[in-house]
């Protein structure tokens, strides 16, 4: 679609014939027969517009950001008031690593509005530039409120976050995205004037009227000229103009909502201006002009003057009115919204399907996309919580000697992990084997494999530093006999290579009759009569 969507540009860029006809009751209670070609009962539902999935979603969000809102302006009022202790700028700089409270709620805030970014852009695009000659008045109106709630969502993130430039070029990404926003929901907000008759149908009808003209296409009411820069200088023409705007719902003949539209572009732009100041205040370590306009910022505010005491009642008074006007834009879209459904609903005009309004079920699949999407947002919390609380358990181990850390294995990062208990030193000449507790069953170390069945207490043992390798009692490579298993380098130098072992000879160790230590066909730790050959590499 074109910029601008009326029936002429329709019909000749698009081939699209917009019926634009009405026809009048005869009967008593009805003013319409049949409305763009619809008779009563056959005009087609969108649940993908109008769905309750659709707009519960955009509505929960909102909800949320302004929850977590609340909670952050009454954590400011708390700290600035002196209910909770505030830190000074040198406790800052140690603590800078650590995530406050209110970091923790201003993150979620912009990860709602990181989620109405997208979500919001796609139904405002799809509804001005391809979706224009198609869709009614009725859904319009909708689609015009679900923006305004993204843009009450939008404030929100760029008033309650404080270091929302921390990364100057994700923020100025966001700005963009935002401002971008807010232009197509203006040029959806003023497009509306075709002509003086019939005026575009954008208040709630009343709750005993069945009928109405908000059923028709909307381009039937819109202009191929640009009314937006004639709809801004009508509402900002003079003081009279202005405050006109600002106290009626629909000054002139714009779309349900325009003036909280009105309200919440001018804070918005304060509250980039006032971004701009806070990312130049918070350039203290940054170096270059910004350290400069920080120390200047910090001689004349500085902890404790009165001059600071101002400055953060006025920064209150910014938060709770970005929030308030937050609050109040998105208490009267969700009411307008969910009384124009409920009016479409008890109406009898929608197509139904086995007796319900097919907008009535969230089911479908346009619906479930960002039902699921807004999911990321607990996603987002679960994350900043998770992270928390592995600096706490980090900082509290900080000072914390690490055991020896003999016999571990790196696996795949520097971690280590302690998997066997160090080995006692090897004893000398005939002294029982420190491989097993059981002096009468115990192999000589160095010397033999005992591949015959024995029954040896000790469990299964890997040593990783290059001196030993036995497996003593049951063991997965030589079933469940409980045969043992010993295998030592000679010298204790070369690395051993279970991969290479061979049952090339056999030569068993005995355990000798008296309980003393087992002889062996070797002597001196030989490994000449072993049952199998631990190869190395040269």
């Amino acid at each position: 679609m074109g910029a601008f969507v009326s029936v002429p540009e329709c019909q000749s860029h698009y081939n699209i014939t917009i019926n634009c006809d009405y026809t009048q009751s005869n009967e008593t209670g009805r003013r319409y027969e049949s409305i763009g070609g619809y008779e009563r009962g056959s005009f087609p539902a969108d649940a993908d517009i109008a769905g309750i999935g659709i707009l519960g979603v955009f509505i929960a969000v909102t909800s949320f950001a302004i929850f977590i809102s609340l909670i952050d302006v009454m954590w400011q009022v708390a700290k600035v008031w002196n209910f909770k202790t505030t830190l000074t700028d040198e406790e800052k700089d140690n603590k800078e690593s650590r995530r406050s409270v209110s970091e923790i709620l201003e993150t979620l805030v912009v990860a709602c509005s990181d989620q109405q970014v997208f979500t919001g852009a796609a139904y405002a695009l799809t509804l001005r530039y391809w979706k224009g000659c198609s869709i009614s008045a009725y859904h319009y109106n909708l689609v015009a409120n679900m923006m305004l709630l993204t843009c009450a969502t939008h404030l929100m993130s760029v008033t309650i976050v404080r270091n929302y430039w921390k990364y100057p070029w994700l923020a100025a990404i966001r700005v963009i995205c935002i401002s971008g926003v807010f232009i197509v929901t203006g040029l959806l907000f003023t497009n509306q004037n075709a002509g003086e008759e019939p005026p575009f149908p954008t208040a709630l009808p009343a709750a005993n009227e069945t009928d109405s003209l908000i059923f028709l296409p909307a381009a039937c009411f819109q202009s191929d000229m640009n009314t937006a820069t004639d709809t801004f200088r009508a509402t900002t023409a003079n003081s009279t103009a202005f405050w006109n705007t600002l106290k009626f719902s629909k000054p002139g003949n714009m779309i349900q909502g325009w003036n909280w539209y009105v309200v919440i572009l001018l804070f918005y732009g304060a509250a980039i201006i006032a971004e701009a100041i806070r990312f130049c205040r918070r350039g203290k370590s940054r170096g270059g002009w910004r350290t400069g306009v920080a120390k200047q910022f910090r001689r004349c505010f500085s902890r404790g003057t009165f001059t600071r005491r101002i400055i953060q009642n006025v920064f209150l008074i910014y938060l709770a009115g970005g929030v308030g006007i937050s609050v109040a834009a998105t208490v009267n879209a969700s009411q307008y919204i969910f009384g124009l459904r409920s009016w479409a609903n008890r109406s009898g005009w929608i197509e139904t399907e086995n007796n319900q309004n097919p907008e009535n079920d969230f089911s479908s699949f346009g619906q479930l996309v960002p039902i699921w999407t807004s999911v990321m947002i607990i996603f987002s919390f679960f994350g900043i919580v998770s992270e928390k609380i592995t600096r706490r358990m980090n900082r509290k181990h900080a000072g914390e000697n690490r055991p020896p850390q003999s016999g571990t294995i790196a696996y795949l990062d520097p971690s280590h992990y302690d998997l066997f208990s160090p080995q006692p030193e090897k004893p000398q000449g005939d002294s029982p084997s420190y491989f097993s507790p059981n002096p009468n069953g115990a192999p000589t170390p160095g010397s033999t494999i005992d591949l015959e069945a024995g029954k040896f207490s000790k469990p299964p043992r890997v040593h990783t530093n290059g001196s030993s390798i036995d497996f003593l009692g049951s063991s997965p490579f030589l079933g469940d006999s409980g045969a043992g298993l010993a295998i030592t380098t000679p010298g204790g130098s070369s690395s051993p290579r279970p991969d290479k072992v061979s049952s090339t000879t056999a030569a068993t160790a005995r355990p000798s009759g008296n309980g003393g230590t087992s002889d062996s066909s070797s002597t001196g730790g030989n490994a000449d009569a072993v049952s199998a050959d631990v190869g190395t590499e040269a």
